[in-house]
């Protein structure tokens, strides 16, 4: 038959294979017309396993939005988060956040005693232990070096923030074994309270860092 093309449907779904095991297709639907003897018209259907390629483009988005070493949200994420804590606070005025500066203390030292593999796996079980002590809508991240930020959304007032700190000031001084070597690692802790003055992620976040070099 010659057949000419009337229309096209493109989209992704998810199909199932003869095994079946699933895999996400790119599915082209097209409508024919058939010759004029036949009369008949149909649909051809076409479906592109595009599972891999989309796997891979969710896990570059992901790579973008991460720490790489800790798995953290990075700087880029953390700060769209604060914009989007600074956007809230503006409308609801009984809205609270705050964002909390950590910098692990005496860094550069332990990394020249114990080299970058230790150093490494430090900034890995900070992580992991800021995580522990942050609620579910809360947003750690690592912004860079041996530096964490915090961000605490829908807080009641400044003592929730500061028994945050408290929380993370006393996890971080449990005893640290990496690779059966003991690490004193301690961390000071600035905290910055949202308020509708702020206009960017970039001045709270400078103002909890000042906070943390008077801790420190």
């Amino acid at each position: 038959q010659k057949a000419s093309m009337l229309g096209k449907v493109d989209e992704e779904r998810w199909f199932l294979r003869k095994d079946g095991s699933r895999f996400l297709g790119n599915e082209k639907i097209s409508r024919l017309r058939a010759s004029k003897k036949r009369g008949s018209q149909g649909f051809v259907h076409i479906a592109h396993d595009i599972t891999a390629y989309k796997e891979q483009a969710d896990d570059l988005r992901r790579r973008a939005a991460v720490d790489a070493l800790t798995g953290l949200a990075n700087r880029n994420t953390f700060f769209d988060h604060v914009e989007r804590a600074i956007a809230l606070i503006k409308r609801r005025s009984a809205y609270l956040f705050a964002v909390m500066f950590i910098d692990l203390d005496h860094f550069k030292e332990i990394n020249d005693v114990y080299g970058h593999m230790v150093a490494d796996r430090l900034l890995e079980i900070t992580a992991r232990r800021l995580e522990s002590c942050a609620r579910t809508e809360d947003v750690v991240a690592r912004i860079g070096g041996d530096e964490f930020a915090i961000l605490l959304n829908g807080i009641r007032d400044a003592a929730d923030a500061e028994e945050a700190a408290s929380r993370i000031g006393a996890e971080m001084r449990k005893p640290i074994f990496v690779d059966s070597q003991s690490v004193h690692a301690t961390v000071s802790v600035g905290i910055a309270l949202g308020t509708p003055a702020y206009d960017s992620p970039e001045t709270i976040l400078r103002d909890a860092d000042s906070a943390m070099y008077v801790a420190k």
